[in-house]
């Protein structure tokens, strides 16, 4: 699994199964899947989206990419920070499937109400963040 130089490869986190992979880079403000062969160890993309809304700009200024990544306890949602718009947002994104059978899609935006969302966690089972 190779990324761009200028993507800038910040954070991840694995699904349960250990079948994929999520992965935030920072200066490009994307956000990408990727399945991983358990017999080979190899990882090969198969989802990649765009983090900001339409609106934003992604900017390359100090602490201003994409930050941190929390996957829901029910496998179906992620949760990235977003630095580059001000306030901060957290983009959600819709997970389908697992493995190389993994989709994913922005269906969401929620303001961080601050200026840079660098690390979050999901509380009570994914209830609170």
């Amino acid at each position: 699994l190779t990324f761009p130089p200028d993507a800038g490869t910040r954070h991840c986190c694995w699904d349960a199964t250990g079948e994929t992979l999520f992965v935030v880079n920072e200066l490009d403000s994307t956000f990408k899947a990727a399945s991983f062969d358990l017999k080979t160890g190899a990882l090969k993309e198969i989802a990649s989206v765009y983090l900001l809304r339409d609106e934003d700009t992604a900017t390359r200024d100090h602490h201003r990419g994409g930050s941190d990544v929390a996957l829901h306890p029910n496998g179906k949602y992620l949760y990235v920070g977003c630095r580059s718009p001000s306030p901060g947002l957290i983009a959600i994104v819709h997970v389908e499937g697992k493995g190389a059978d993994c989709s994913l899609k922005v269906i969401g935006h929620e303001s961080t109400r601050g200026a840079v969302p660098r690390n979050f966690k999901l509380m009570q089972e994914g209830e609170w963040m």
